[in-house]
């Protein structure tokens, strides 16, 4: 699996010997995950990221939620700055929201969130299990920190004036005998988005992994 993730990042190959960055491994393990596969969290574990019950999140995870939302609403047309401020401060009021919530046993559909001790990344994962189809998501906002030699070399090399705030880079998809997959990748502009929602922004992009049984 490590051929596919290799083939979403253009500069991976011009990197050096270093440790691979997280998003790489993490991005690794969610196309390794067949569709609603709980035993990811486990795996994603091993690799450094810690589950954190939904009531112990606090404010700096309400900061990484919006950013994973932030692709969605934003990325694509030309957003008027003033939607930007007010759309960023809806969204961290609705991550808020995520406190409250609680997985049920054996629901059809569980999401558990995932954080890490040395930055401020947080993975969102996603399962769903119906009779006959079966679907994994992986959401994660990233920082430098994790992405030194995959999305951040990315953006250090497309910073031109006429950059947008988000930049959608090509669709990855993968097919095997049981479920197909496809790989989603947003590249922030972080001093651009911070100048449009007038607050600090730290993230430099959004990584979505999705894998769903084949119908």
């Amino acid at each position: 699996m490590l051929k596919y993730a290799l083939c979403i990042f253009l500069a991976f190959a011009a990197t050096t010997a270093s440790a691979q960055d997280v998003v790489v491994t993490t991005i690794n393990a969610c196309l390794e995950a067949a569709p609603a596969d709980q035993n990811l969290i486990e795996r994603m574990e091993r690799l450094g990221w810690s589950q954190i019950p939904n009531r112990d999140l606090g404010e700096g995870d309400f900061r990484a939620i919006a950013a994973i939302g932030l692709a969605d609403r934003m990325a694509y047309g030309r957003v008027p700055a003033v939607r930007w401020q007010s759309n960023w401060e809806r969204s961290l009021e609705t991550a808020a929201g995520h406190t409250r919530r609680v997985n049920v046993p054996d629901a059809v559909s569980l999401t558990f969130w995932l954080g890490r001790a040395d930055s401020e990344n947080l993975l969102r994962t996603k399962f769903e299990k119906h009779p006959a189809f079966g679907r994994t998501q992986c959401d994660m906002s990233t920082t430098e920190a994790i992405s030194r030699s995959s999305l951040q070399p990315q953006i250090e090399f497309g910073v031109t004036p006429e950059m947008r705030p988000i930049i959608a880079t090509r669709t990855q998809r993968f097919e095997n005998d049981n479920a197909v997959q496809r790989v989603f990748i947003h590249l922030y502009h972080k001093e651009m988005i911070a100048d449009l929602i007038s607050d600090t922004f730290e993230f430099n992009g959004r990584v979505s992994v999705l894998t769903h049984s084949k119908r």
